[in-house]
């Protein structure tokens, strides 16, 4: 009988270890490690304004993009993943609960199947001896930047650069790209009067648009891609998915308040410590990306293709030496019932208005500081010196998009009042001033 239980009680412990292992490995496939998946959405930009480049000055979107790092360890094939779209309010059930559309990443000519050059419309084609041809291979090294052009049709209108649209050249040159930053070109040409597929998507600037990085399938490609109608769509709840690798919601309801103002981007982090999904009621999951600054002059301040000092202190990113975090209250902050203090940085407490400055290279540690009112203890200190190695990571209006009947395009308030009078937190007051009047002349484009 002795025999028997010790058996039995063997048996059990070593169930008790597998399914420990087990529900360790599925952590790790959704929420990867603790400074977050490997791939991180970084800076998303939906509207721009020419600027006389391949003959473009009327503010057309020739020039969409999203930013991606990858911030696994190790390096990444970005040809196994796709882009997914989720145009679906927050107070909506199908807000990141289902993938309504992809795009694949892929090399070559990456035009799906579609009728290129169109003709009859009421702007012509262009000749596409500009259009861009992806390398055959894309290996992106452990903290390399890839920029991805999503390109609606207007950038391949006659009217630019002497009937040829435009090129990869074009696209880094407006956006003051550094070399050897990766350009990829992603089919984002929805609309099909202009050769376009339906099931593509481009990057909007109203209303709400989740935009996700996912692990490549036939199976998704089929049900969110090739199919058409309100049913057309992959049904997955986000946190419990292995595929979705990260996403990031754009909302002009709830966080982005002053509206789309053309060449300003927003920029996004790992929400390592969960107050981006606790403003929201979410459950926390670390592939959900957090807003962390919510208008970045993209064009003017040469942002695209480099992390912004504050993404290098909560991606685990070294800085250099004297390398400077400028704490404005431009920086977006979760509301979330409690007084924010400031960000702790290794230890020592900043105010919103101050400035961290690195002493030494190396890996330095940001986190936001809630409490109450009086536990504000800013020291003028500087920060105590470390050379942390990093962590596995090296240095006419545009046209309707005929946006998919299944999409949920409300631009009125969520159920509950938004939680920011103005911009509050995300931005200071004077400057929103200076944003509000932008943003109401502003027309706006393609899904509403």
């Amino acid at each position: 009988m002795r025999k028997f239980c010790s058996v039995f009680l063997i048996a059990c412990l070593l169930a008790s270890l597998w399914t420990t292992t087990t529900s360790a490995t599925t952590v790790t496939i959704t929420s990867s490690t603790t400074r977050g998946p490997d791939w991180v959405i970084t800076e998303i930009c939906p509207d721009q304004a020419g600027d006389g480049t391949g003959g473009w000055s009327d503010g057309k979107d020739c020039m969409e993009f999203i930013e991606i790092y990858n911030n696994s360890g190790t390096t990444l094939n970005l040809y196994d993943y796709c882009l997914t779209y989720n145009g679906n309010a927050r107070t909506s059930e199908k807000f990141e609960t289902q993938i309504v559309e992809i795009t694949p990443f892929k090399p070559g000519d990456y035009l799906d199947g579609t009728t290129m050059p169109w003709s009859g419309q009421s702007i012509e084609c262009g000749d596409l001896s500009n259009k861009p041809v992806n390398p055959e291979t894309c290996l992106v090294a452990p903290g390399e930047i890839v920029v991805l052009w999503v390109m609606y049709h207007e950038a391949y209108y006659a009217l630019w650069n002497d009937g040829k649209g435009m090129s990869i050249d074009d696209f880094r040159n407006f956006w003051n790209i550094p070399e050897g930053v990766k350009v990829i070109a992603v089919d984002g040409n929805s609309n099909t009067n202009y050769g376009g597929h339906d099931k593509n998507f481009n990057v909007k600037n109203s209303a709400t648009g989740t935009y996700g990085i996912a692990l490549y399938s036939e199976a998704l490609n089929t049900a969110a891609n090739t199919a058409t109608g309100g049913d057309a769509n992959y049904p997955v709840v986000y946190t419990e998915s292995p595929e979705l690798i990260c996403w990031a919601t754009v909302c002009f309801t709830t966080q982005l308040l002053a509206g789309s103002i053309a060449n300003y981007s927003y920029n996004f982090t790992v929400d390592t410590q969960g107050y981006g999904a606790e403003e929201f009621g979410y459950v926390h999951d670390l592939r959900r990306m957090a807003l962390i600054y919510p208008y970045s002059d993209a064009k003017n301040e040469a942002t695209v293709g480099r992390l912004l000092p504050i993404q290098k202190l909560t991606l685990g990113v070294p800085l250099e030496a004297g390398e400077t975090c400028e704490l404005t209250d431009d920086i977006y902050i979760p509301e979330i019932g409690k007084t924010f203090l400031g960000f702790e940085i290794d230890g020592t407490l900043y105010e919103l208005g101050s400035t961290f400055t690195a002493p030494a290279a190396g890996v330095y540690t940001l986190q936001f500081k809630y409490g109450d009112a009086d536990e504000t203890t800013t020291t003028t200190e500087p920060p105590k010196d470390t050379t942390t190695a990093p962590k596995e990571t090296t240095t006419e209006a545009p046209e309707d998009t005929s946006a998919p009947s299944e999409e949920d395009t409300t631009t009125a308030p969520p159920a509950e009042e938004p939680k920011k009078e103005g911009c509050k937190s995300a931005m200071g007051l004077g400057f929103v001033a200076l944003l509000v009047p932008a943003a109401l002349v502003i027309a706006k484009k393609k899904r509403l």
